[in-house]
């Protein structure tokens, strides 16, 4: 097998033209826009058949994103879902609540202002064009898709002229910061509380230094903790739970459980005294030790109990090694 750590700008101008001339490698990584235009152009094969089996594993948008016009063309290997953080502390300066729409944030950004017309509620940072797109993703707006054998384009939609209403209405009231997204930029002025609410993703704070935005640090902390993480990324409760928290407490977990056991195979004085109060409730088995004990100083059977306590060391012998095995793999 040959790796290669193809990087640079003209990556996927080298690949269109390693596929052109017969010599394209077997597999390669790319982003869902490239995966997109190389599906388009006949580039990639449909994998639908080999990957359905995979399909429930992923969310519907990580698998739509290498599944353009219907068919599957690629595994997705990672995403990076957007969320709103707001200055919590500005907000209740403002008087303003959290926003549930944009509508909301239109709002709020002329209530913040009427305190302080210099603050901004949001920002757009004038060499991306990013809120616009992602305005109308979230509206549900398709600006092309394949139809058949050709493109349809369509930025005049109903879901597409509203979120250019909501950028709009931005502009029109002087509600949104143009700050650069070069560092530190928007990031900055957002921890000086210029701007007060941001849209962002999980990969973008945690590189963000933290000398340049002292205040978001408490906030570039969380990101960097996997239950975190999960709950930007729209996971249940019960999922972070099973999948997250459960993993990093098995061993506590199996540790407890074994000691547990074990000290009930080797339970005996409580049992023994109590026996004499509740003679009904605690038979002559009730735990492995009161059995040989008993066997041994009652019946006077020594051989059977000897047996029986080489029985209960080997037991804990095997629990115990279980224990380490378990414990040893997941520390690895």
């Amino acid at each position: 097998m040959t790796f290669v750590n193809a990087a640079g700008d003209t990556v996927y101008q080298k690949l269109r033209a390693a596929i052109t001339s017969g010599d394209a490698p077997c597999l390669s990584k790319m982003d869902g826009m490239n995966l997109a235009t190389f599906a388009a152009d006949g580039l990639l094969t449909d994998i639908t058949e080999v990957a359905a089996p995979y399909k429930p594993r992923y969310t519907v948008p990580a698998w739509n994103a290498v599944s353009p016009g219907g068919a599957t063309y690629g595994i997705p290997t990672g995403s990076s879902p957007l969320f709103t953080a707001y200055r919590a502390d500005l907000f209740q300066k403002y008087g303003i609540k959290a926003p549930t729409t944009w509508d909301d944030v239109i709002a709020a950004g002329r209530a913040a202002q009427k305190k302080n017309k210099n603050v901004k509620i949001f920002y757009m940072a004038g060499e991306d064009p990013s809120t616009l797109v992602d305005l109308s993703w979230q509206a549900g707006a398709q600006w092309y898709k394949i139809d058949g054998d050709h493109w349809v384009i369509d930025f005049t939609s109903p879901e597409a002229l509203k979120a250019g209403d909501v950028v709009q209405q931005l502009i029109d009231g002087n509600l949104a910061s143009n700050a650069s997204y070069a560092a530190p930029g928007v990031f900055k002025t957002w921890d000086l509380g210029k701007t007060v609410l941001m849209t962002t993703s999980t990969w973008q704070l945690p590189g963000t230094h933290p000398a340049d935005v002292p205040n978001l640090e408490p906030l570039v902390s969380t990101l960097t903790r996997p239950s975190e993480a999960a709950r930007l990324d729209g996971a249940k409760e019960w999922r972070i739970a099973w999948s997250i928290k459960v993993p990093n407490i098995t061993g506590i977990l199996v540790m407890t459980g074994m000691f547990s056991l074990i000290g009930r195979l080797q339970l005996f004085y409580e049992p023994l005294f109590l026996r004499y109060v509740a003679p009904e409730s605690i038979g002559t088995d009730f735990t492995p030790m009161l059995e040989i004990f008993d066997r041994a100083f009652k019946t006077g059977d020594y051989q059977y109990a000897a047996a029986e306590s080489l029985v209960l060391a080997a037991i804990t012998g095997i629990l115990a090694f279980v224990f380490y095995r378990v414990t040893n793999r997941k520390m690895s």
